[in-house]
Order: C-alpha cells, then sequence, then structure tokens
C-alpha cells in the first residue's frame, strides 16, 4: 500500500513539473498559427518568452502620410519593445526615428541615438544606418554625434541605395550645411568616389 502511494505521489509530481512546459508548447503552437495580421500576434503581448516576437510583429508601420496618433503610437510601441529587449540597437535607433517624426525635443533624440551606438558600435548594418540617421538630423545633432556620423558613413561600404538615400537627403539641406558634411567626411576618409554619388 505504502509503495502504491508513492508511485501516485511521484507521478502526481511529474505531471505537475510537466504542465508548465507542455502549456508553454501549446501558446507557441496557437502563436505560429496566426497567419500574416498584425493584430493576431496582441493576445501574445505579455506572454513571456513570446512577449518580444508578438510586439514585434505587431509594431504599427509608418510613413510619411502618417497622423501624429500614428506616430505616437509606434513611438510607445518602441519603448514596449525595448523594455523587453534593452539591447538592440535596432530598435534604439527605431525610437530615435520615431521621437524626431513626433517632434520632440531633439535631445531626446540624440540621447536614444546614444543608446543604439552603446549596444550596437561595431554592427555592420547598424553603423551605415546610424551615419544616413545623423545626416539626416545635422543640424539638431551635438558636434560629438556629428563626427560620429560621418566617421560611421566613412567606415562602411555603402549601396546603391544607400547612396542614392543620402543624395536626397543632402539636396534638401543648405549649401553651408552641405559645405559641412562635405567637410566632415573628407576629414573620416569618405571614398572620394561616393561624393559625386551623393552629390557632393
Amino acid at each position: 500500500m505504502r509503495s502504491r502511494i508513492i508511485w501516485l505521489l511521484t507521478a502526481l509530481v511529474v505531471v505537475g513539473i510537466c504542465v508548465r512546459p507542455v502549456w508553454k508548447g501549446f501558446e507557441l503552437i496557437r502563436y505560429s498559427m496566426i497567419g500574416d495580421k498584425p493584430e493576431g500576434a496582441l493576445p501574445w503581448a505579455d506572454v513571456s518568452g513570446l512577449a518580444f516576437f508578438a510586439r514585434q510583429f505587431a509594431l504599427t508601420s509608418t510613413n510619411d502620410s502618417s497622423d501624429d496618433k500614428t506616430i505616437r503610437k509606434r513611438r510607445d510601441e518602441l519603448v514596449d519593445i525595448l523594455a523587453i529587449r534593452p539591447l538592440s540597437s535596432y530598435y534604439w535607433l527605431q525610437l530615435a526615428e520615431s521621437r524626431v517624426d513626433a517632434n520632440e525635443a531633439p535631445a531626446k533624440a540624440s540621447a536614444v541615438l546614444e543608446l543604439s551606438v552603446l549596444t550596437g558600435a561595431n554592427e555592420g548594418y547598424m553603423v551605415s544606418q546610424r551615419g544616413m540617421f545623423g545626416i539626416w538630423q545635422w543640424e539638431a545633432l551635438s558636434p560629438e554625434n556629428r563626427t560620429r556620423a560621418v566617421a560611421d558613413l566613412a567606415a562602411r561600404r555603402l549601396s546603391g541605395r544607400n547612396l542614392a538615400w543620402l543624395k536626397t537627403t543632402l539636396s534638401e539641406k543648405t549649401e553651408q550645411v552641405r559645405q559641412a558634411i562635405r567637410l566632415a567626411l573628407q576629414a573620416q576618409g569618405f571614398p572620394k568616389g561616393n561624393f559625386a554619388q551623393i552629390g557632393l
């Protein structure tokens, strides 16, 4: 009788230990079935292990025609994502861009940009992306951030798409700013052949 009780208690303990992993596995299966609808990921936004992916998938997209409410919503969603994944240099840069779009104080965007550098100083893709952000927001940046931006652009080979983006962005700057950027790029060893491609 005693051995049967021990066997039963052991079985109950094993079943109890397995309940949580089985339930988590069930949640993963349900999550994988949400398809291509971002709003379908929202029920998992606070589920441990899935929260980052769910919030990432459901992140509100914006474009040049987005209204203030949509821009602020995306900014708040990015803050929530970074609360889960604070070492993501990509999302720190996304938050910096969102703060610019939301017309927040330039110092706030610059502070977030520095966190992107801190968390991913040598990530190849992010280096060039931060450099382009620096050119875009040149007038609002501190001298240190300007120097870092042009150093980042000079450090990596830029794609034709990035060069075209830079040309368009620089064409909207004043001649004084364009010349300042040109001198800064020259000082950092920016490839000479790229100057014509970006309109400098």
